[in-house]
């Protein structure tokens, strides 16, 4: 142990908080999925609320950037009792930069009033990384809802999450402790649907759960907090539980 003060055990640092990516198509439950974190508040960038409607869930709408970033700054300053924060969607919210950028910048020359120039991407690109990084540094469990997009990558088709920015999929992915592709609703053997999400890669499709080495990950789980909490803190399970931890 070091007497430096800054220095600390990685195990004391309460690192529960579930920082997550959900993308697929659209009606594949990631909004449903959203909706089971606790003490949840919506950041809803899309009109794609219906499958939720029947919950207490708080919604504050982005109809524009400045509102994002005022939801950021609430829940990074603000008094509140939320645990969690789901941003419904990136891909929505990165075209509303667009029109903020072209807002902002009216004096730039582009080929149409409207239209995003290279310039443009370039700023745009920059604030969604930053805007990435700021809400996962949180302390609140936080899910990026995205849609989904297959590319060709050296003659391998990939499925990742729908932003534009060459790098910007992959970094996101890389930002978060979970990636979880929305595969869509599967039956059980009773004819019941469940969502379930893939947590491991394949088939091309971005996908991971960080845990510690050795642990076991199941390659579906049901579109669930409660079981991917499990998943991804099994030791705090296994404390509880008198050393049996994991999924259920």
């Amino acid at each position: 142990m070091s007497a430096n003060p800054k220095i600390k055990q990685a195990g004391d640092l309460g690192l529960d908080f579930a920082k997550v990516v959900a993308y697929g198509a659209p009606g594949t439950g990631k909004t449903t999925f959203g909706a089971t974190f606790p003490s949840v508040l919506f950041l809803s960038a899309e009109s794609g609320l219906l499958s939720v409607r029947d919950r207490r869930i708080d919604i504050w709408e982005i109809a524009q950037w400045e509102d994002l970033e005022e939801a950021f700054s609430y829940l990074k300053h603000g008094e509140h009792t939320y645990k969690s924060v789901v941003i419904d969607s990136l891909t929505e919210v990165q075209k509303k930069l667009n029109e903020y950028i072209v807002r902002k910048f009216p004096g730039v020359k582009r080929g149409y009033n409207d239209l995003t120039s290279e310039s443009d991407w370039g700023y745009n690109i920059d604030r969604m990384r930053k805007l990435c990084r700021a809400f996962r540094d949180l302390p609140l469990n936080v899910l990026f809802i995205a849609l989904s997009q297959e590319i060709e990558l050296d003659g391998e088709a990939i499925i990742r999450p729908a932003l534009n920015g060459k790098t910007l999929p992959d970094e996101l992915c890389g930002w978060v402790d979970a990636v979880i592709f929305c595969a869509g609703p599967q039956k059980d053997d009773e004819g019941r649907s469940t969502y379930v999400g893939q947590t491991v890669p394949a088939k091309g499709r971005r996908a991971k759960i960080r845990v510690p080495a050795g642990t076991e990950v199941p390659p579906v789980i049901p579109l669930d907090y409660g079981v991917l909490h499990r998943v991804m803190f099994p030791e705090i399970y296994a404390a509880k539980n008198g050393g049996k931890g994991g999924a259920k």
